[in-house]
């Protein structure tokens, strides 16, 4: 039983991880859409960047969200548990 809660436990956890991760290269991609804009460079490197953050960003809210759900369901049962002793 434990095998089965401790691998649960950390794929959730990864969910996490790749959230701030793509957290990480969406605010890379503001970064580099801003100094594309500035640097006056293509019109189409500039759409580029700001897409890509979008689509980062996305990924990212989508993972942390999945991870939130996981956890408040986690600790619904807990306390579902703790009122039934």
């Amino acid at each position: 039983m434990k095998d089965y809660f401790e691998t649960k436990k950390r794929k959730s956890s990864s969910y996490l991880y790749y959230g701030l991760i793509a957290a990480g290269l969406t605010a890379l991609m503001i970064v580099a859409g801003i100094l594309s804009l500035v640097r006056v460079e293509s019109l189409g490197v500039v759409i580029t960047a700001f897409v890509s953050a979008l689509l980062w960003g996305g990924t990212s809210f989508l993972s942390l969200y999945v991870f939130y759900t996981d956890n408040r369901a986690q600790f619904d049962r807990d306390t579902l548990d703790s009122a039934e002793l």
